[in-house]
């Protein structure tokens, strides 16, 4: 009865640390939500790479989300708030402790665990944890940033534009500079446009190409070099479509949606890719067309 109104009074099962030789670390918690932004690329990595930060002989099991409530005692502060068992605080990472005699699982964070409670951590593995957590973080935030750098290209000047996405290994080293970065210096510039206008002077003494026509139908397998990209309003509100212009390995150029598994590998002008999708051929020009439904999509 004690306990009832115990839990009652403050609302969550206060536990016992008074004793921490009562206390084993049974399991190592990691408690990002799963909801947020970076962790549905690199959260399953983090855990694998916590996991093998362990010693094998006491490699102990990693709990996250649901394997937390499963296992922990209910209506303690972590069970009813998620935070830390012992002072309440918020924390993404630290341990689940089982007290050897009443059998309750404590969720503790790592500070409390290793200092205040002097519970102990593989704090080898805490610190590739830590470590691992920021990188992928660090990765995430950097692939964002490179895709609106990649948009951003698209508001270039038409010459600086066409000079950067120019199939020429100097013009993609300062365009991988550009991505990483978000700077092209004045002397790049000066040498992109140098370059474009090298490539122009070549193309003008090239005899024409001889056009060929779109291959239409059904089910038609394209392979080929992603020539640009840019986004356009979806139909749906405040939503956006990625759209690719392909040069097919026959001559031929279409346009149309860019497949979900190409958009999530960070697709980019130049990319070599193959898919299969519908054609049509536009009713101006034979050697251009459009395709819709795309799939079976790869890089080659």
């Amino acid at each position: 009865m004690r306990r009832a109104a115990e839990v009652g009074k403050m609302d969550f099962l206060k536990l016992d640390f008074t004793d921490p030789k009562k206390w084993q670390l049974i399991a190592n918690v990691l408690q990002y939500e799963s909801s947020e932004s970076w962790w549905e690329e690199y959260g399953s990595w983090a855990i694998d790479e916590m996991q093998s930060a362990h010693d094998v002989k006491s490699m102990l099991p990693i709990w996250h989300g649901k394997q937390i409530k499963e296992n922990q005692t209910k209506n303690t502060r972590n069970y009813k708030k998620g935070t830390c068992d012992h002072c309440g605080a918020h924390f993404c990472y630290g341990g689940a402790f089982k007290n050897l005699e009443t059998g309750q699982i404590a969720i503790v964070g790592n500070i409390c665990a290793s200092t205040v409670l002097n519970l102990t951590i593989d704090g080898r593995a805490d610190k590739l944890l830590r470590k691992k957590i920021k990188s992928a973080k660090t990765r995430h935030e950097n692939k964002i940033a490179r895709e609106q750098r990649l948009l951003k290209i698209e508001t270039f000047d038409a010459d600086l534009k066409a000079a950067i996405l120019l199939d020429n290994y100097v013009c993609k080293s300062i365009k991988q500079y550009y991505l990483n970065t978000g700077d092209i210096t004045d002397r790049q510039k000066t040498l992109l446009i140098k370059l474009l206008e090298e490539s122009r002077a070549v193309q003008e003494k090239l005899p024409a190409p001889r056009k060929i026509a779109v291959e239409e139908g059904k089910g038609v397998e394209i392979t080929g070099s992603v020539i640009s990209i840019k986004w356009k309003e979806g139909f749906a509100f405040n939503s956006r479509i990625m759209m690719m212009l392909v040069e097919s390995v026959k001559g031929f150029r279409i346009y149309g949606t860019v497949p979900k598994s190409l958009i999530v590998e960070d697709l980019q002008p130049g990319d070599k890719i193959s898919f299969t999708a519908n054609v049509e051929k536009s009713e101006k020009d034979e050697s251009f067309g459009f395709f819709k439904r795309p799939r079976k999509a790869k890089r080659n």
